[in-house]
């Protein structure tokens, strides 16, 4: 469809404009091991102990007691920092490069640090798909005021007016993108169970006239 040509085409153009970079590795929520934990932890005491060195010194007034501490603490810092260095796990580590992408109505999305190939146009669930009502961008740029909010994401239209309190981060974003195209916006600062849980709901209609440069 014309709507789902436009998303390619915007993703298309971010990537070539360096604002999004496609997502072509699966990246584990968790890239230290508990290797690098522990020796993290001993880094941590061994700055501890310089500064309570320093500290006992400057009260004895004991410059070779100091000069001791700091170079046991020094080496001892750098030692474990080597130790890490060639025994933690790489990060990235166990990531496999997925598999091309070549069905226009899917898309990858971040979730939980992981890429997951979801639908581009979430459906609401429990209602019976029928055809959605069309708008055009100067239509929707009428609704940028509290009493009204229409927002524009991946060629659809979706009223935000009550929800705008609700918003996690305060209704002062959703304000700013009142009667907007926030596709970009929205897909820097959301993962993919968003898409599916809190916008189906707030679906009103799609947006015809949708331009994005070339």
């Amino acid at each position: 469809s014309s709507n789902l040509q436009v998303t390619a085409q915007r993703r298309l153009y971010l990537w070539r404009a360096g604002l999004r970079q496609p997502s072509a590795m699966s990246l584990p929520g968790a890239v230290t091991s508990w290797s690098s934990s522990w020796l993290q932890v001993f880094c941590c005491a061994a700055c501890a102990m310089l500064v309570a060195a320093r500290q006992a010194a400057a009260d004895a007034a004991d410059e070779a007691l100091l000069a001791k501490m700091l170079r046991l603490g020094a080496t001892s810092a750098a030692a474990l920092l080597a130790v890490q260095l060639a025994f933690s796990e790489r990060a990235g580590k166990g990531s496999k490069e997925l598999e091309k992408n070549s069905d226009d109505t899917l898309v990858f999305r971040e979730d939980d640090g992981v890429s997951k190939l979801v639908p581009l146009l979430p459906e609401p669930k429990g209602v019976a798909k029928a055809p959605l009502k069309k708008y055009t961008v100067a239509e929707v740029a009428e609704h940028n005021s509290r009493e009204s909010i229409w927002i524009i994401v991946d060629c659809r239209v979706y009223d935000l007016t009550r929800y705008v309190d609700k918003h996690p981060g305060g209704p002062l974003m959703i304000e700013n993108m009142a009667g907007k195209d926030c596709t970009d916006v929205f897909a820097n600062y959301h993962s993919a169970r968003i898409y599916k849980q809190m916008l189906p709901p707030m679906l009103i209609g799609e947006a015809t006239d949708v331009k994005v440069p070339a």
